[in-house]
């Protein structure tokens, strides 16, 4: 097999690659309206819609997430799109991200502009929550900020806070 030919199975494979398909979309249009470097989520919650019956073979498909920090959350249920904006939080030394607000999109006669619209104001809403660390002077997710102007990094290493 050619290196090209490896690099284009690989790419097919990717998360980014299998929502674009689900979604019936052409990889680059998927990524112009939702962005790229997507992965599944590997949630240890329980989702309160995911078997509203108890019922563990009517649950809805797995949340995908975007970002470093993650900034966006995906989920693609028959023909609606959740989008969602991460509610990261703290669980001992685990961090568990649930997604917080939630915007539904039907996917027939979707419009890419309504899309675009929802994307733009879930992200707008998750990044305006970050933090500059007075220490460092990193631009920094709530769930790593120690005190709303520093971050665990600091904490630890500046003021001495053990976790």
């Amino acid at each position: 097999m050619t290196e090209q030919g490896l690099l284009f199975s690989l790419e097919d494979d990717d998360a980014t690659a299998v929502l674009a398909r689900e979604l019936k979309l052409p990889r680059d249009e998927f990524i112009e309206l939702f962005g790229n470097e997507w992965a599944e989520h590997e949630a240890t919650f329980q989702d309160c819609d995911d078997a509203p019956s108890g019922d563990l073979e009517n649950r809805f498909d797995p949340w995908y997430v975007a970002g470093k920090p993650i900034q966006l959350m995906l989920r693609v249920n028959g023909d609606l799109i959740d989008l969602a904006v991460p509610r990261p939080r703290w669980f001992g030394h685990r961090l568990e991200v649930m997604p917080e607000r939630r915007e539904t999109i039907r996917r027939r006669g979707w419009d890419p502009e309504l899309v675009a619209d929802v994307v733009k104001n879930l992200l707008r809403r998750r990044r305006s929550s970050f933090r500059y660390c007075r220490y460092c002077f990193g631009l920094t997710p709530p769930e790593h900020l120690f005190k709303r102007d520093t971050c665990m990094g600091c904490a630890s290493d500046v003021l001495h806070v053990r976790f």
